[in-house]
């Protein structure tokens, strides 16, 4: 019945109806985590754990133009998920980015206390962070996306 693009504009277009605001649903919550722990295993780095505390901060930071941090001793990712595009798909982008910090980055992330520099995927490589948690907004047609980071 869909096929191909004609897929990618159905997802797409039932998720605007089934979250307007564009809200993360409990499966992209899953899949974004889930994202999150493969590329944490491929470096050898233990899984992190969905915090509820993060996750309000991170849905009251969330913003489609500016790019708030989280609390001040945490760290946070930012991204956009094009239209079509599953919002966790912007984890495996950020984790194509390497170890380089001198790489423009296209979307912000902050480190604490913004002491240090930083890119999407060494902050997801972190061996020191254990809890996560990401809100997502729909901005225009793009999806906003962000994680916050913490060591417990």
């Amino acid at each position: 019945m869909f096929e191909g693009d004609n897929f990618s504009v159905f997802t797409s277009l039932f998720h605007s109806w089934l979250c307007p605001l564009g809200e993360l649903t409990g499966e992209e919550q899953f899949f974004t985590i889930s994202a999150h722990n493969i590329l944490r295993r491929e470096a050898g780095v233990k899984d992190l754990a969905w915090s509820s505390h993060l996750e309000r901060w991170a849905k009251y930071v969330i913003r489609c133009e500016t790019e708030y941090p989280g609390p001040i001793t945490c760290h946070t990712n930012f991204g956009k998920a094009e239209p079509g595009e599953e919002v966790y798909n912007v984890v495996y982008r950020w984790g194509a980015e390497g170890d380089d910090l001198q790489r423009p980055l296209q979307y912000g992330c902050r480190t604490p206390y913004d002491k240090s520099l930083c890119n999407h995927n060494t902050i997801v490589r972190d061996r020191s962070l254990t809890q996560l948690a990401c809100a997502s907004k729909r901005c225009g047609t793009q999806r906003q996306l962000t994680c916050i980071y913490s060591s417990g």
